[in-house]
């Protein structure tokens, strides 16, 4: 449902005349709720965190070296 509301309307600008879906609302409302402002990477600490996440998958293993 997020990945949905991301492509088919936050992240669509010929998307944004249109009227958002309450499913929709409701998933970018958690969205912004649970994650961090871009400021915030200024934080080494929480930098380092989201670049060690990026180097995994969604199961929590490696992810492939060439993986960008």
């Amino acid at each position: 449902m997020l990945r949905r509301a991301l492509y088919s309307w936050a992240l669509n600008k010929n998307a944004w005349a249109e009227e958002l879906t309450e499913e929709w609302r409701k998933a970018l409302d958690w969205l912004k709720r649970n994650s961090l402002l871009v400021s915030a990477l200024a934080e080494v600490d929480v930098l380092r965190r989201a670049l060690d996440a990026l180097c995994r998958k969604v199961d929590g293993k490696a992810a492939a070296a060439k993986t960008a």
